[in-house]
């Protein structure tokens, strides 16, 4: 990104939804197996009668929550940005905001 600001920047939303959900799956799994055995009348070794595994798949809300306040302290951040710099200068916090939020694809330009 220039250090002027474009009057044409958009929110990718895409980039935005990809960043707080990510790419990976994300998600773990966590498998429970109950057996039940018997033992064997002529042998007296146990045996196994019954087998039920179940698996439960998650997803890790957590850090897809952390990621959200960020793109929304983000967006907050941007919300008093004045376009025109000679009038009003941006920040070293806005600047950080504006060149994270292109290094990660979450703002973009448009064509006129």
């Amino acid at each position: 990104m220039a250090n002027q600001i474009n009057s044409n920047l958009i929110y990718d939303l895409d980039g935005i939804k990809d960043f707080i959900f990510g790419n990976e799956d994300g998600r773990s799994s966590d498998v429970e197996i109950t057996e039940t055995q018997t033992r064997n009348s002529k042998t007296g070794k146990l045996e196994t009668e019954t087998r039920v595994t179940r698996e439960v798949k998650s997803t890790d809300s957590n850090r897809q929550t952390i990621r959200y306040d960020m793109i929304k302290m983000f967006m907050d951040i941007l919300d008093n940005v004045e376009i025109d710099q000679e009038i009003a200068p941006l920040s070293l916090g806005q600047k950080m905001v504006l060149n994270t939020m292109g290094s990660y694809g979450l703002i973009k330009q448009i064509e006129d």
